[in-house]
């Protein structure tokens, strides 16, 4: 018997590691932290790392690591079953170890997915309004480019901020479609 705890224990210490790398194939939101990254004008070349792709990566680590100690629960109670030989305590053992580790899994991918419906839905009311149109879409870039520097008319145009600053415009950030797309007179 202390053969097999050492034998389980091992595979369960060597499969974790064999699978840590499978762990970082999961997505959790990152793409969804990019696009408000992007939105706020984040330089997406920086390799810095923020407070919630830290805390993602160890989310994801937890929760294979809950995996594998399922697996090993229920190896371990199948196990105990299978060597009861009809003995009750042995089989009430391995039946109150398959029941706890689904509860347990239950609870986390039950919390999990609670957080992936709800975080979202937070993250999207409560993010910052600047840049929004009335009806709290996301406005387009726009851009003022005038003639010249004594120039009365100035016509504005859709353009991201890198294209208005190589055409000499200044550029306007997030607005309403509606006042971008037609020339308008400076005041």
């Amino acid at each position: 018997m202390r053969r097999f705890k050492l034998s389980a224990v091992i595979l369960v210490i060597f499969s974790s590691i064999l699978l840590a790398n499978q762990v970082l194939a999961l997505d959790i939101g990152f793409s969804k932290v990019e696009k408000a990254a992007k939105t706020a004008e984040y330089d997406s070349g920086t390799n810095e790392q923020s407070l919630a792709r830290t805390v993602g990566v160890a989310v994801k680590a937890g929760l294979s690591m809950l995996g594998v100690i399922f697996l090993g629960l229920m190896v371990y109670a199948g196990y105990l079953w299978m060597t009861a030989r009809g003995e009750e305590n042995d089989i009430e053992k391995s039946q109150k170890i398959v029941i706890t580790a689904v509860v347990g899994l239950v609870i986390v991918v039950s919390a999990y997915g609670i957080t992936d419906f709800v975080v979202p839905r937070i993250l999207s009311r409560t993010a910052s309004t600047e840049g929004t149109t009335e009806t709290g879409d996301l406005g387009v870039d726009c851009c003022k480019k005038c003639e010249s520097a004594w120039s009365v008319t100035c016509d504005r145009y859709q353009w991201d901020k890198k294209q208005c600053i190589d055409e000499g415009g200044e550029y306007l950030g997030k607005i309403d479609p509606k006042e971008c797309v037609e020339p308008k007179a400076e005041e």
